[in-house]
């Protein structure tokens, strides 16, 4: 999950060209990076189905069980929303790829996107544990990262959007997904308050 923290003076063809938003048609690392988000993707699809169906540790009961689903999801949401944030609407799946699978999906809309993930990642958070309780603390995806991710996610999904039409807007019910933001990040701020650097 990290990313680069200069860019460069003038695109060059390179990856920083990405990470300011200046990649040109000839850039290779465009389908690199469409290419690994969906194997990301399709990984975590065929954790979670290994996990819910045919898991012998499966336990909704269990700590551990409930972290690594939670890890799952979040990772899964992670790479969406790297996905919709520089293509908008791309093809969507929660289900791993199978041979037979028709693998030229229809795009689905971002907002679709977004408040699946949203509601994904709502339902598993209260179930998961903080960075204290983990092995290799921060360096694994915890509650905490979740709250922030549901939080950022809010924030996209009740922002505005440039549409092929040309036009930016935000949908009606932006507002709630707002609040939701709002309330993550106070959830976050009372349940693991941290001293900050000053």
């Amino acid at each position: 999950v990290e990313v680069g923290n200069s860019v460069a003076a003038s695109p060059d063809g390179a990856r920083r060209d990405l990470w300011s938003f200046e990649a040109t048609t000839s850039n290779n690392d465009l389908l690199t990076v469409w290419n690994n988000a969906y194997n990301a993707i399709n990984k975590a699809n065929e954790c979670e189905y290994g996990l819910t169906t045919v898991s012998l540790a499966k336990d909704p009961n269990n700590a551990t069980y409930n972290n690594l689903l939670g890890e799952v999801k979040a990772l899964r949401a992670y790479w969406y929303l790297l996905l919709v944030h520089h293509w908008g609407d791309v093809p969507f799946s929660t289900k791993p790829s199978r041979a037979g699978d028709n693998l030229y999906l229809t795009k689905t809309s971002r907002d679709s996107i977004l408040s699946f993930l949203i509601n994904d990642l709502i339902a598993i958070e209260p179930k998961m544990q903080w960075a204290d309780q983990l092995n290799y603390g921060i360096e694994r995806i915890n509650r905490e990262f979740v709250i922030g991710l549901i939080a950022r996610l809010s924030l996209m999904r009740g922002g505005y959007w440039l549409y092929t039409d040309m036009t930016m807007k935000r949908k009606d019910d932006y507002l709630e997904y707002y609040k939701i933001a709002n309330t993550y990040c106070k959830k976050l701020v009372d349940m693991k308050p941290r001293e900050l650097n000053d």
